[in-house]
């Protein structure tokens, strides 16, 4: 049985026992057993577990694309030289590898925010529970597993504050929103010289749905942390994101762009 099957199993089983009692008082989800609590936060770090190996391959993956687009040179693209992948000692078409990587890049990019949607809704899950004589559950955070994002989300006071949350914020924000899309980015610029209009359409499509897949998710991973708020869900970092994300499309529709292209035509008129 897989950790999904696991954590609904679980919710299933707790809804069955409360549900009744739910629907005719309106009452959050009780839980007056210490055996029941620490089976949820198994449930939550094993799901961290798993989500923090898929990261720390993400990220992997994601400098070893930055290696692969930065040995590209001009000449390269003049000759149709087939791309040389680092590590492998594989060699790709040159147009067959930059339509590919992309697209890898975003299908990689989507599965790890899959993963992490399911570790928040197990968070929000555990923070929606009423718990009845179950003293110290402070101390449970303190053996959460220690997943970034999962200490941003259910962590100690101390990792959701101050310098640590600073930190923390910082490598979520950078390896989980900014790098792929600048990764992104970097595939279309690097393939600009080409003067292919398909594949450069290729990549501002990826770049734009994977925007939209952000935009879609990452709320909904903090929607269960009312501590949270403050760190993510201000209204100058929403602002700021949205001016970012807004800038990085019409940089890459309008100004990315090679001589002659129909996207050159419709900025000059």
């Amino acid at each position: 049985m897989t950790w999904v099957e696991s954590a609904i199993g679980f919710v299933r089983s707790k809804a069955n026992q409360f549900g009744s009692h739910q629907r005719q008082s309106g009452l959050r989800p009780i839980v007056s057993s210490a055996d029941e609590f620490r089976e949820l936060d198994k449930s939550i770090n094993d799901a961290s577990a798993k989500a923090a190996l898929i990261w720390t391959t993400f990220i992997t993956f994601q400098l070893y694309l930055a290696i692969a687009f930065g040995g590209v040179r001009h000449r390269d693209l003049l000759l149709e030289t087939p791309v040389k992948l680092p590590i492998l000692n594989a060699e790709l078409p040159l147009v067959a590898f930059f339509v590919v990587a992309p697209a890898l890049l975003l299908a990689f990019h989507i599965y790890l925010l899959l993963l992490l949607n399911l570790l928040g809704q197990r968070v929000a899950f555990r923070s929606s529970l009423q718990l009845i004589n179950i003293k110290g559950t402070s101390f449970y955070k303190h053996r959460l597993d220690t997943f970034p994002l999962l200490q941003l989300l259910a962590g100690p006071t101390s990792q959701r504050s101050g310098l640590n949350a600073a930190f923390l914020n910082f490598i979520s924000w950078t390896t989980i929103l900014a790098v792929p899309l600048l990764l992104l980015l970097q595939s279309q610029l690097t393939f600009l010289p080409y003067h292919n209009q398909y594949v450069s359409w290729w990549h501002r499509g990826c770049l734009i749905v994977d925007i939209i897949v952000l935009a879609y998710f990452w709320p909904r991973i903090f929607h269960s942390t009312r501590t949270i708020q403050s760190n993510f869900g201000g209204v100058a970092k929403l602002l700021l994101s949205i001016a970012a994300a807004a800038m990085l499309v019409f940089f890459s529709v309008n100004i990315a762009v090679f001589p002659g292209e129909a996207a050159e035509h419709d900025v000059t008129g």
